[in-house]
């Protein structure tokens, strides 16, 4: 293995590469928290969990499609080659449900992992910069995402700007995906669906 040795930063040149490999352990999670003064329980809940088990799977490097790195780790378990498949959604849209002639934006600022959310403020200033531009915007989620706070409310003018947070169904965020110009999305399962 090539790696670079005893060069500052200024001595590194396009083109050079270095490798490391280690296989991540729960005791380096630990580490790095007590190290870094990360004990965000959003950032250490893996500790708990490898704490749980005897062993590690390894589902690929990352970044590795979630379904993929699913059917690997069944693999494993299993003790035999399971082969992904991406899942076939099919539905009939009956209409459009919010363009109104124009393109839209679809806002989804929910995640069960509150370490992987973008503020919902940077949210809110999206979809007034997206509305100025000419798109309609309409945000989604769980109902009770609306406990967090009256922010979505607050900017929704139902006519540009939309509040839909829970008051979709899957199929009709799919609708919503399928015909929207643009999707800003945090870490949830909405945004890796095959629309």
């Amino acid at each position: 293995m090539d790696y670079l040795e005893n060069r500052t930063f200024d001595e590194i040149a396009l083109g050079d590469s270095a490798t490391i490999e280690r296989t991540l352990t729960h005791e380096d999670i630990e580490l790095f928290a007590v190290m870094s003064g990360d004990v965000n329980p959003a950032h250490t809940e893996f500790t708990y969990y490898m704490s749980q088990v005897g062993e590690v799977v390894d589902t690929g490097p990352y970044p590795t499609h979630e379904i993929n790195r699913h059917a690997r780790f069944l693999s494993a378990v299993a003790g035999t080659e399971i082969v992904a498949q991406s899942p076939r959604l099919a539905w009939k849209r009956s209409r459009d449900p919010i363009a109104q002639g124009r393109p839209y934006a679809v806002l989804n600022p929910g995640s069960n992992e509150f370490g992987r959310r973008w503020p919902l403020g940077h949210y809110v200033d999206l979809s007034a910069r997206l509305a100025n531009q000419g798109l309609r915007v309409v945000f989604i989620g769980k109902g009770d995402e609306k406990a967090a706070g009256t922010a979505i409310a607050d900017a929704a003018d139902g006519d540009t700007i939309l509040d839909w947070t829970g008051k979709t169904t899957l199929p009709d965020i799919l609708d919503l995906m399928k015909g929207a110009a643009l999707v800003v999305s945090n870490d949830t399962i909405l945004l890796i669906n095959p629309c």
